[in-house]
């Protein structure tokens, strides 16, 4: 991960100049300036986000979630505290605001690095007798390991489809935001906006879906297919009653939380538009679409979810995004409700896939 992550970097750096104008057309000049420094420096912090990521994955596997929890509190304070410093202390504009993101990435992924190289760290788990702490994951000595061919390749079967399913999908995003940017900085400016709020809106779902891999893969390393069965179902109304609860209060107060972006009138109606169509329906499709497939992926059965969503995003999401933008007056508007439908798409299919239950032959392999 972290040596993909570098190499990504690298190629982001080398093309900066020539991809953010492919993706964003003709927008003000001094825009595209600002998008050109911001998307340099996050180039740096891509390694870190990489080790960050895959150590906080391996806290998770030992069923340890707490650690990075904390450390995510961590970087949104760091975060949140370098970008007052960088924008108004030191008027760096956005350049202080990427600066902030790089050294808080860097600063997480070294601790986590650090604790999983220590011979003992905090782990929540069942303890020994004397109710100690329990290190099944450790870094040191982790160039002396002998690679096991038969674990290897039962790894990349889930983590390559994984992988690609995830960058596909951001290239589709990334494909759909230049669709946006022909409706102007106006659109850009609503659909950033909305975009970081309905990040919250999925929060319960992102974090179950994270628990659900790691719940549904121990019971399936275990053999116990009706446990997995039951818990994914039971992790489900969890989730469906957790997005209730938030996307009720993000939605009764959504015309508040975007008039702190200070937008236009316009531009914020737009936003609270995007805002209110995600909300609405992150309550009763989003858990179906994203958190479900996570108790397919760990029941071995990556490869279907990695098809569905790949056809679903660019031939759905895309196609109807591109089909309502030019034979409707939605504008903008038009990529929120394509990615609805391409949300019912996938939902319908990784519910049918798990109701006939063809994910038991997989699982037991």
């Amino acid at each position: 991960m972290i040596l993909s992550a570098l190499a990504l970097s690298c190629f982001g750096m080398a093309t900066r100049k020539q991809s953010l104008p492919l993706i964003f057309g003709k927008i003000e000049a001094d825009v595209m300036k600002e998008a050109q420094t911001y998307f340099f420096v996050m180039m740096f912090a891509l390694p870190s986000i990489g080790m960050y990521n895959a150590c906080a994955a391996l806290f998770r596997a030992q069923g340890n979630s707490r650690i990075s929890m904390y450390i995510a509190a961590l970087i949104n304070v760091l975060n949140i505290g370098g970008n007052y410093l960088g924008i108004f202390v030191f008027n760096l504009g956005v350049l202080g605001a990427a600066v902030s993101t790089l050294c808080s990435r860097t600063v997480a992924a070294a601790i986590l690095f650090i604790l999983l190289y220590k011979n003992r760290v905090p782990a929540v788990s069942s303890g020994t007798k004397t109710g100690g702490p329990v290190q099944s994951i450790s870094l040191r000595g982790i160039m002396k390991i002998e690679p096991d061919p038969r674990l290897i390749r039962h790894i990349l079967g889930i983590g390559i489809p994984n992988g690609i399913e995830n960058s596909m999908f951001q290239i589709g995003k990334i494909v759909v935001i230049t669709l946006i940017a022909i409706f102007g900085t106006s659109a850009i400016a609503a659909n950033a906006a909305a975009n970081t709020i309905a990040g919250f809106e999925v929060l319960p779902g992102s974090a179950i879906g994270l628990a659900v891999l790691t719940v549904i893969g121990r019971c399936a390393g275990a053999g116990r297919l009706r446990e997995a069965e039951f818990f994914t179902w039971k992790l489900m109304k969890i989730t469906y009653a957790c997005m209730i609860l938030l996307n009720i209060l993000i939605l009764t107060f959504a015309r508040p939380i975007i008039s702190f972006y200070g937008l236009q009138p316009e531009t914020e109606d737009l936003a609270w538009k995007m805002l209110l169509c995600h909300g609405f329906c992150c309550i009763f499709v989003w858990p179906l679409s994203f958190t479900l497939p996570n108790s397919l992926r760990a029941l071995n059965d990556a490869k279907f979810t990695m098809i569905v969503s790949l056809l679903s995003m660019w031939f759905i999401r895309i196609g109807c995004s591109y089909l309502l933008a030019w034979t409707t007056t939605l504008g903008a508007l038009s990529s929120w409700i394509a990615m609805v439908i391409d949300w019912i798409v996938r939902s319908t299919a990784f519910v049918i896939r798990f109701k006939h239950g063809k994910w038991k032959k997989r699982a037991s392999i």
